[in-house]
């Protein structure tokens, strides 16, 4: 009944264990709409500097690693954004961004060999319609069917929700709020090392081992002579 032991013991057998019942449920989208991660380098594509920023220290608390662009990237974006866009990760586009510009920036961050993840937020704003930035991302991943590094969030109540009913029907992760998102990055990460963890169990054998029959034999040759049933602990 020891929580520790308990926790200790799902860990070492692989399994990831979640405390509330709508990390469960965070738990079957991550795992129905993803693949296992190939590593833990994390960009992260945003509207909002601030959401970027707040999501990148979130990264890399949940053990991320918030990757330098190639420049063969970096090319890329500055030949199709503002010339105002954060020229780093996370790949702030800019408040107006409309979803060709979205489109844009994830096929180039999807290009780059040297990123795991990529983390598709979108703040609300008067500037630009968060469905058409929805549609953005379902086609480029329509254009790499079998890419499923894409984690999304669209953070609001009423207004977001057309776009993440978009994303949902498209079979793309998504959650409420970034925190969220990365909460099932974070166990994502957990599995993979769970899992490496698992593949080092030692053997139940010993490997440097012979028994010992003939001892084995006098113990209990002696205690059947004594009329006994059972052996003492150091027989």
């Amino acid at each position: 009944g020891v929580d520790d032991v308990c926790d200790s013991a799902l860990r070492r057998a692989g399994i990831v264990r979640v405390d509330r019942i709508d990390e469960l449920f965070d738990a079957a989208e991550t795992l129905a709409r993803s693949r296992p991660l190939r590593g833990d380098r994390v960009a992260i594509l945003s509207n909002g500097g601030g959401l970027g920023v707040l999501a990148a220290d979130r990264v890399v608390a949940s053990g991320g690693r918030l990757v330098a662009l190639a420049d063969t990237t970096l090319a890329a974006l500055d030949a199709a954004l503002p010339a105002s866009w954060s020229h780093g990760n996370p790949v702030d586009i800019v408040g107006d961004a409309p979803g060709a510009r979205y489109g844009i920036a994830l096929g180039a961050l999807l290009d780059d060999p040297g990123i795991d993840v990529v983390f598709v937020l979108h703040a609300p704003t008067a500037l630009a319609q968060g469905g058409d930035a929805a549609r953005a991302v379902v086609a480029v991943l329509a254009e790499h069917p079998h890419d499923t590094r894409v984690l999304t969030s669209w953070p609001g109540r009423v207004s977001a929700e057309p776009a993440r009913r978009i994303l949902r029907e498209a079979g793309v992760a998504t959650y409420d709020t970034p925190e969220d998102a990365i909460a099932a990055f974070a166990r994502m990460l957990a599995h993979r090392r769970n899992q490496e963890l698992l593949m080092e169990m030692p053997s139940s054998r010993p490997v440097e081992f012979a028994p010992d029959v003939a001892a084995a034999r006098k113990a209990i040759d002696a205690a059947r002579a004594a009329q006994r049933t059972l052996l003492s602990e150091p027989e």
